[in-house]
């Protein structure tokens, strides 16, 4: 048997981006009335040769229409971006035009 979604709490105008993970709840702060997508997790190396973790995530605030990418570290207070979907192209472009790879190139 197939459930209904739970009801939208009142303060949300539509329904969830299909990428959403978040559970919404009539309570929820109006700080924290975000979409989030699930984070990808990405160990990278930093200078110093330090192991590290990165988490790339999408989110847009309630009554928004910009969606941004998260690219940092998963503490509070942690080194991280957060830049539109558009910035974000950008920037994995000129990474892989760094890195030396083409973006049209398979990885």
């Amino acid at each position: 048997m197939d459930r209904e979604p739970p009801a939208r709490p009142s303060w949300q105008a539509a329904p969830c981006p299909p990428w959403c993970v978040v559970t919404h709840r009539e309570d929820d702060p109006p700080a924290d009335r975000r979409h989030e997508s699930a984070a990808q997790s990405l160990p990278v190396t930093l200078a110093g040769d330090s192991p590290a973790e990165l988490f790339v995530a999408l989110s847009r605030l309630e009554h928004e229409p910009v969606e941004w990418v998260f690219v940092g570290q998963a503490e509070i207070g942690g080194q991280h971006l957060h830049v539109s979907r558009e910035s974000a192209h950008r920037l994995a472009q000129a990474l892989l035009d760094l890195s030396g790879a083409s973006i049209h190139r398979d990885l």
